[in-house]
């Protein structure tokens, strides 16, 4: 069971920090006055947040199938 939570908690936060990087690299991309050409900081910032996110829903996902799979072990 301890090892079912830690996979969770690991989804959690890599879940919460690809949004944050997501949502600060989208802010920072808008907030990039014209002219001033492409801000590739923010753009790997906002794709970086969604390969963690995709890694912290990949996590979500084993975790909920190591609860299930425990749950028909001791049979409930």
């Amino acid at each position: 069971m301890h090892a079912i939570r830690s996979i969770a908690t690991l989804a959690i936060v890599f879940l919460g920090l690809g949004f944050l990087l997501t949502a600060g690299g989208s802010v920072w991309t808008i907030l990039t006055p014209d002219g001033t050409g492409v801000n590739f900081a923010a753009g790997f910032m906002y794709m970086g947040g969604m390969v963690v996110g995709i890694a912290g829903i990949a996590l979500g996902v084993a975790a909920l199938m190591a609860v299930a799979r425990a749950a028909k072990r001791f049979g409930r």
